[in-house]
């Protein structure tokens, strides 16, 4: 529902890589800050650089994706005032979420007049109509219409007043960026707002004055523009949007976890889907992309192995549970007769058999790092075949689809079983990180899909 920025504000470009912490010194030129800070910087550059080559291909569907689902952002709202006409009051929904629309609106409109930008000048004057209709709708209903509405409405006049001035009085060059910046700092403070009454909600486990369909478009909008940031290489989007996702699934947890004595999850779940319903082609084919593209992060896994020239701290797991999970799809397939199944897992399987045997060529210690592993998983592999061959046929492919679902949870978690040791070594290397971020976009996609069915 808030006019999004996370797409728009650019500064000048920069490289994680160059920022410096705590320089050398002559009294301390071994200043191990320094080198430790400097080295983190450069591993991140590194991954994200990664991630960008693995995400290119899918750069124009990302981006188509993120602009639709960030318009049908805009229409959450109608489902809060629908909760409030239903109610017959506003309850514990603030009327910030309209206010902040209005005025974040607003300045997005001074920041597309500033850039000359056709599109943000549309896209924002009809985020402003939008929200200007929530208002008076929250505003028809509030009791307390001072307190509720019009004081915050003042206030956010204030700040907006404020801001168009200081537009007015800034060097015309460097005005783009700061005004960008500074609106960017006033978004992420209207996203954060909700969490300014959490220890309240926490006593009183009634997380309802937080609006659910905004907080988990707001959670869909920030992730996407946060993949194609990093498809973009683009630091600063990649920053605004860590921090907008962040703030939106930590309101999205509370949600969850506390949703009132008078909210249900399936009525919240149910007013979700109706809100992607018209996305549901869409996100369908882009979680289906997104699945393809988590196949291939393997090929960046096996080339920073050739670049080692040796497989490191990083474990054949990925690559052996990959072809035992497929296997079990496999099966599962031929109990469900899915064709798509089918043709999917073997190509997985031929995947990671590949994968598998580039990481046995430099492995140092083969037997203990390929062989060992890869007899345990056909023992596995040889149990749940077996089972399937004794299980009664009526209730086997419910019971053998829980059993997979064991074990993929089994498998993801796996890289923690060394949770104490990465901790303590403050090294986190043996876990790839291009397979576990593919995943979790994945996840998140398929997600997605879910309340659309």
């Amino acid at each position: 529902m808030y006019p999004n920025l996370f797409s728009v504000t650019e500064p000048p470009a920069q490289n994680l890589k160059n920022i410096r912490v705590r320089e050398p010194t002559a009294e301390n030129p071994q200043n191990t800050n320094f080198k430790t800070a400097q080295a983190y910087t450069w591993a991140i550059d590194k991954m994200l650089q990664a991630l960008s080559d693995t995400l290119q291909p899918y750069k124009a569907i990302v981006g188509q994706v993120a602009s639709i689902v960030t318009i049908g952002q805009f229409f959450s709202g109608a489902f809060i005032c629908r909760d409030i006409y239903r109610r017959g009051d506003p309850g514990e929904v603030p009327a910030t979420p309209f206010v902040g629309g209005i005025i974040i609106g607003s300045l997005m409109l001074q920041h597309g007049l500033l850039l000359n930008d056709p599109a943000m000048l549309q896209v924002n004057v009809f985020a402003i109509l939008l929200n200007v209709l929530y208002t008076i709708f929250y505003y028809w209903y509030a009791r307390d219409k001072y307190g509720d509405v019009l004081k915050p409405f003042a206030i956010g006049a204030l700040i907006l007043a404020v801001v168009l001035g200081y537009a007015q009085v800034e060097d015309p060059e460097v005005l783009p960026y700061r005004y960008g910046l500074l609106v960017t700092v006033l978004m992420l403070a209207l996203l954060a707002s909700p969490l300014l009454n959490v220890k309240e909600i926490i006593a009183k486990k009634d997380a309802s004055s937080i609006p659910f369909a905004l907080t988990f478009m707001g959670t869909i909008v920030t992730f996407l523009w946060l993949v194609y940031g990093i498809i973009l290489m683009n630091e600063f989007m990649i920053f605004q949007n860590v921090v907008g996702f962040s703030l939106c699934l930590i309101q999205l947890v509370l949600i969850l976890k506390y949703p009132g004595p008078d909210v249900e999850v399936d009525k919240m779940l149910q007013a979700l889907s109706s809100i992607l319903l018209p996305y549901k082609t869409l996100i369908g084919q882009s979680a289906s992309i997104v699945s393809m593209g988590h196949f291939f992060s393997g090929v960046f896994v096996c080339r920073n192995i050739y670049r080692m020239g040796s497989t490191g701290q990083i474990p054949v797991t990925p690559f052996l549970g990959g072809i035992v999970i497929s296997i079990l799809m496999l099966i599962q397939g031929l109990l469900l007769k899915d064709r798509a199944m089918l043709q999917t897992n073997i190509f997985a399987i031929v995947l990671n058999v590949g994968y598998m045997s580039f990481y046995y060529l430099y492995a140092k210690d083969k037997y203990r790092d390929v062989l060992k592993p890869l007899g345990i998983a056909a023992l596995i592999i040889g149990a749940v075949v077996g089972y399937t061959q004794v299980e009664d046929p009526e209730v086997l492919p419910n019971r053998y689809g829980m059993l997979l679902f064991l074990t993929m949870l089994t498998l993801i978690g796996s890289p923690l079983f060394n949770l104490r040791k990465i901790i303590e070594t403050k090294d986190a290397s043996s876990i790839p990180f291009t397979l576990p971020f593919m995943g979790f976009a994945m996840t998140l996609l398929s997600g997605v899909c879910t309340p659309s069915y």
